[in-house]
């Protein structure tokens, strides 16, 4: 089943490079439920695609888990 969208999809590796994350700190927020993984678009291999909203929802959660 093709994706269609209009925002551009990001790849794990390119959310990390853009948002200057350790994976830790990304991997923290789905082991912490925080993140649920069904949320996202999930490719064949296992792999998550991101899309730009889910880059500003990784933000602000990034941000409410750093000022507690």
């Amino acid at each position: 089943m093709p994706i269609q969208t209009n925002e551009k999809l990001y790849t794990t590796s390119e959310v990390l490079e853009l948002l200057k994350l350790p994976a830790y700190r990304l991997d923290y927020l789905f082991k912490s439920r925080k993140l649920n993984s069904i949320d996202f678009i999930n490719m064949g291999n296992g792999r998550k695609l991101f899309r730009e909203s889910d880059i500003a929802k990784i933000k602000q959660l990034l941000f409410e888990t750093q000022n507690r």
